[in-house]
């Protein structure tokens, strides 16, 4: 699943982002998935990872009312997150980046199933991985991943 995630950033032609020095990850592996302050029902983050790349297709901004560029950096944020319930279940994931005043600066670029969100399918008791495409800022220093509040039984609308 990972693989055809990927789509939209090449792995080969990583230009980083000047003035990213570290990004802190919310929550970071072996955490809890949170949203608005709760704990996620069973959903633990395995493994979370960030790294500046350039986009191979464009990406419609609808925040920003832009479109980035193929060729223009992107920020990945890859991981994996394993499911401790006893059910099939799909979710949606999104992520903020901040800058060091908390203020939101970088957003997904995704569009799955909605703007800014991607969707994914954890099997019960399994671990599925995901890939989000966020806008690059180079005065980005957190990431928060935001999972969706309701949990469904098949992909989301």
């Amino acid at each position: 699943m990972l693989a055809s995630s990927l789509m939209g950033c090449t792995q080969k032609a990583a230009k980083p982002l000047t003035g990213i020095t570290s990004i802190t990850i919310q929550p970071e592996a072996g955490q809890y998935l949170v949203y608005d302050n709760e704990e996620s029902a069973g959903f633990i983050l395995n493994s979370v990872t960030s790294k500046s790349d350039v986009c191979d297709r464009d990406y419609t901004d609808l925040q920003d009312h832009a479109t980035v560029r193929k060729g223009e950096p992107c920020l990945l944020v890859t991981g994996q997150v394993e499911s401790q319930l006893d059910q099939d279940k799909y979710m949606t994931l999104s992520a903020r980046g901040y800058d060091f005043n908390g203020e939101e600066v970088s957003y997904v670029l995704d569009a799955g199933p909605i703007w800014g969100v991607i969707s994914i399918f954890i099997p019960a008791k399994g671990i599925d991985e995901f890939v989000l495409h966020l806008k690059a800022v180079p005065d980005i220093v957190k990431i928060e991943l935001m999972p969706s509040a309701e949990l469904y039984d098949e992909p989301p609308p």
